[in-house]
């Protein structure tokens, strides 16, 4: 955002970040940041300034395609520290033109009916950005869905949820490595075991069973008990050659801490991945 120039200093700490999702390629995010900096003619901060992330993912990661200041209202440059003399060494940061902020939903205003610059102690409100409400990490629900039609009789798609051996083929979070053959769950109260691409090993414990149509495990470390986590599938009949099939996180009874994280970061776009690559499976010919 500046040119070189040796008499600048700028330090920043990032706070919290706010994320939403838009799909499995696209989201955005806006980050709360603390801004301090020094120029010969002394220090300016900037507390609370708020920055707002678009970003794209390639076969590399996620890469941020376009930055902006963002804030109370749509302009919220005025967040941002400024230097002496600023045009000579800070870019403009970019402002929405008169038709792409009639074209933004308006923000839903807070319980007081408006939205207000937060204190160091406040969470910033929730906004509209792009593809939807954005929380933060604690306010992630504790229960996420995904469903979606598969052209294919309920038979065939349980077979391949119940038989542990096909379940890396359709994970889609990339997470499953290898599961040992004859493990076919029949009933609830079953345990079977899964190699994780880390090489660990999952005991998973079978917590509701209904042939053809629901199946629920509790993953655990081997030898131990499950920290309360549960991945549930459900599959509802359409015809019988079309069923609606559910996938759920549930992650209410959680305990671990230490597994907060990665719970907090799986939504309905990871379910979703597991949910098309098992269309793809039994709409095989």
């Amino acid at each position: 955002m500046f040119t070189k120039n040796p008499q600048l200093v700028m330090q920043s700490k990032i706070k919290k970040v706010y994320v939403g999702d838009l799909n499995g390629t696209l989201a955005t995010a806006v980050i709360l940041v603390d801004i301090r900096l020094q120029t010969p003619q002394g220090v300016n901060d900037g507390s609370n300034a708020l920055l707002r992330l678009s970003l794209a993912k390639d076969k590399d990661g996620w890469r941020i395609t376009q930055q902006a200041a963002s804030g109370q209202g749509d302009d919220a440059a005025s967040q941002l520290p400024t230097l002496p003399n600023a045009s000579a060494t800070q870019a403009t940061p970019p402002r929405p033109s008169p038709r792409s902020r009639a074209a933004r939903p308006a923000p839903q205003p807070s319980s007081t009916g408006s939205f207000k610059t937060p204190s160091a102690n406040q969470d910033p409100p929730a906004r509209r950005c792009l593809d939807g409400y954005m929380t933060t990490r604690q306010q992630a629900p504790r229960v996420v869905s995904a469903s979606r039609e598969i052209e294919a009789g309920s038979e065939r798609i349980f077979e391949l949820i119940a038989d542990p051996a096909q379940q890396p083929r359709w994970d889609g979070n990339d997470n499953l490595a290898v599961a040992p053959a004859g493990q076919r769950v029949r009933r609830a109260g079953d345990v079977f075991t899964m190699t994780l691409t880390r090489g660990r090993i999952r005991e998973n414990h079978v917590v509701e069973f209904e042939e053809g149509r629901r199946l629920a495990w509790t993953p655990a470390e081997a030898g131990k008990r499950p920290p309360g986590h549960l991945w549930r599938w459900e599959l509802e009949p359409l015809g019988s050659s079309r069923t609606r099939v559910t996938h759920t996180y549930d992650w209410t009874r959680l305990t671990d801490k230490k597994r907060l994280p990665r719970a907090q970061a799986t939504t309905t776009v990871n379910l979703r991945a597991s949910l098309d690559r098992l269309a793809a499976l039994a709409e095989e010919p």
